[in-house]
């Protein structure tokens, strides 16, 4: 492992940390834009225009990564204007007969991904994001005993205080090496989870906010990014702190 990498995996729970200030004893996340991100799969960002709406029903998804690649929405998902939980950025939410699927991701070259979403209850299993079919999946779900569990069968250990309503983040490599990040709450701190392998996942698509079936759905998500590569530690660091400056 890196020294690099190493320095990332060792700060433990920061929130600003993006850039130091020196003699001011901060950091700030001046200059940092999710663009900035490298080999970039997928970006669904509702702060960046991705959610398109008709009065409280999601009715298109853009993905405005560099791919700007296909997201097919059906039926009716609930879109949130102002959500109170995600420090008032919009959001969406899966409902019954319901989906946001980005068919075309690759699932087998994704090594990072970061999710925000608001987990709406505690007592049940609520997805992050997942494959489209039962075949070669590629998941992380978050069980109502407080598991984060992902399809690389990456043993996380369960985060500080879950499971438990509220604005969750998850910061994801899948290489083996680096941390899995997590923040329970707006205000919390940033928890080290462990590290995941790759993962057999192949195929492409993915379903965000539900399972493939279209079940376990309930999380308001506001923001998804996959990647075909681990940031540097200073790109995960930004993003971080961006993060939590954007969402709470």
């Amino acid at each position: 492992m890196s020294f690099q990498r190493r320095a990332y995996d060792m700060d433990l729970g920061r929130r600003d940390h993006t850039r130091w200030l020196g003699s001011s004893g901060r950091y700030s996340t001046q200059g940092f834009a999710y663009s900035d991100i490298p080999n970039q799969l997928l970006r669904i960002n509702s702060l960046e225009g991705s959610l398109a709406f008709s009065g409280a029903v999601l009715t298109g998804v853009t993905d405005v990564s560099p791919v700007g690649g296909t997201v097919t929405v059906t039926g009716s998902p609930t879109y949130t204007a102002t959500d109170a939980g995600l420090n008032n950025a919009p959001s969406f939410t899966i409902v019954a007969a319901s989906s946001v699927i980005a068919p075309n991701v690759n699932r087998a070259s994704i090594r990072f991904v970061a999710a925000v979403v608001y987990r709406s209850s505690a007592v049940v299993a609520q997805f992050l994001f997942d494959g489209v079919a039962a075949s070669n999946r590629f998941f992380a779900i978050m069980h109502a005993n407080g598991v984060i569990q992902v399809s690389t069968a990456a043993a996380l250990t369960v985060p500080t205080g879950e499971p438990s309503v509220g604005r969750k983040i998850y910061v994801a490599p899948n290489d083996n090496a680096t941390q899995v990040r997590w923040n329970p709450s707006a205000g919390g701190a940033w928890q080290s989870i462990g590290t995941q392998p790759v993962g057999s996942a192949s195929g492409l698509g993915l379903s965000l906010a539900a399972s493939y079936l279209g079940a376990n759905f309930g999380a308001r998500l506001a923001f998804f990014m996959a990647c075909s590569s681990v940031p540097s530690a200073p790109q995960l660091a930004s993003l971080e702190a961006k993060l939590i400056t954007d969402f709470g």
